[in-house]
């Protein structure tokens, strides 16, 4: 099985040297030292790095990524925490693609008002939608 160096890793996965190393030093992601003392990563250690940067992506901190990674090591201990970070942040994502829907929604009417200028339903539908959807985002930031 193939072994990575630190600069390697990040060459092949544009991270930073630095990323690296601090993930090992908060136990994220923590790779085999050789005698030497160097890091020397694996090919699971790369597939968990793009997992991370995935989790990164879908903005979880690197605290619940490495919740998550305990748990993936140790099982029981976490599991109940992990369950409802997974539940919790499932419910954000459905609550900002209902968002998104509607910005699409919104974009929408007003092109179709920019081509018209002319709709006031279209306008009324459209400030509507921009009002429903500035609650919506205040009640998720409070």
């Amino acid at each position: 099985m193939k072994k990575y160096t630190i600069k390697e890793v990040a060459e092949l996965l544009n991270l930073s040297a630095y990323t690296l190393r601090y993930y090992d030093e908060i136990g994220v992601l923590s790779p085999k030292r050789a005698n030497n003392g160097y890091r020397y990563y694996s090919e699971v250690d790369l597939f968990s790095l793009k997992y991370i940067e995935v989790m990164k992506y879908a903005n979880f901190s690197l605290t619940e990524i490495k919740l998550f990674s305990d748990y993936k090591q140790s099982g029981v201990d976490h599991e109940q925490n992990v369950i409802k970070l997974l539940e919790s942040k499932k419910r954000q994502y459905q609550e900002k693609i209902e968002n998104f829907q509607t910005l699409i929604t919104l974009l929408d009417k007003t092109l179709s008002i920019e081509n018209q200028c002319t709709d006031e339903d279209a306008r009324n539908e459209a400030n509507a939608l921009v009002l429903g959807l500035f609650d919506r985002i205040k009640g998720e930031q409070s």
